[in-house]
């Protein structure tokens, strides 16, 4: 037997505070490691009895928790982690940039719908009628996401858990190539 922890990140879901801020990408990813102390703290499981599974962005602030914080977790499990998000505007990153050092925090709204997630009629319709799902995510986190993503995917040897990688043959949110990288350089 095995309980299941599930946990909405700051902004998302059933969280408080505004839909798709953090205040940095590193501040959800020591948010990661709050969680985890408080499933020890508060339900006595020990962070070598967890196998974590994440997705898409949540991978990536999975993976970037176990390369810098280095816990001795039983597994992890890393569903299409968002290394490098497609960004179809060109020159979007750098224009982000830009703008979010002229102007401070602001949010856009994500591009993806749910018929890019899946071909399940049913889902399309869970994902679109579900208020827990935040399009808008601050551009800090975002600038961030590819700052740790990049240092992450480079230093993969640093982490030495258990890694099983779940790689979508085509996707249209996350490319391929980095995390096909990530895996090759894992510890």
């Amino acid at each position: 037997a095995f309980d299941i922890y599930a946990w909405d990140a700051r902004g998302h879901g059933r969280s408080p505070g505004e839909r798709g801020y953090s205040p940095s990408f590193m501040t959800s990813v020591r948010d990661v490691q709050t969680f985890v102390d408080h499933i020890d703290d508060v339900h006595g499981v020990p962070v070598e009895d967890l196998h974590i599974v994440a997705q898409s962005v949540g991978a990536l602030l999975v993976a970037t928790w176990a390369h810098d914080y280095a816990p001795r977790v039983r597994g992890l499990t890393l569903a299409s982690p968002a290394f490098d998000v497609k960004l179809y505007v060109p020159f979007a990153r750098p224009a982000l940039a830009l703008a979010h050092k002229l102007f401070g925090h602001f949010v856009v709204n994500s591009y993806v719908r749910p018929e890019v997630l899946t071909h399940d009629r049913a889902r399309i319709a869970s994902y679109k009628a579900d208020p827990l799902i935040t399009r808008p995510i601050a551009v800090g986190v975002l600038l961030g996401l590819y700052e740790a993503a990049e240092r992450v995917v480079a230093d993969a040897q640093a982490i030495t858990q258990p890694v099983q990688l779940l790689v979508s043959g085509n996707d249209w949110v996350v490319r391929r190539a980095p995390q096909l990288a990530f895996f090759e350089r894992l510890g």
